[in-house]
């Protein structure tokens, strides 16, 4: 649950708009992280990259395959979308842009 966690919120919206472009991304990123938490190697208080960084690691690879399975919103975001995040007590600011409207951005299928 978020609450007044603009970034939180902005990190789930990209995932959608990821999911919206494939189910497979859910399907993926669902086997990652279960398989991830049965081998206990899941959680950053542990020492361990959270399910958000596994599940940017499985859109990295589907980015990267050959074909692409899917096209990188980031790059093809046209306007900034800055965050502020108050989370430590001092003030940082995120660049969370992204092509949310992305119909038509798969990667050509053969």
């Amino acid at each position: 649950l978020c609450v007044d966690n603009r970034l939180g919120i902005r990190n789930t919206e990209l995932l959608a708009a990821y999911c919206r472009l494939d189910p497979r991304v859910q399907h993926l990123g669902r086997l990652v992280k279960d398989w991830t938490k049965a081998r206990s190697l899941l959680g950053s208080t542990d020492g361990y990259l959270n399910s958000y960084a596994y599940k940017l690691l499985v859109l990295y690879y589907l980015q990267q395959c050959s074909p692409p399975v899917l096209p990188n919103l980031q790059q093809l975001a046209k306007q900034s979308v800055p965050v502020l995040d108050r989370k430590w007590g001092c003030v940082d600011t995120w660049e969370t842009k992204f092509a949310e409207d992305a119909d038509g951005a798969l990667p050509e299928r053969c």
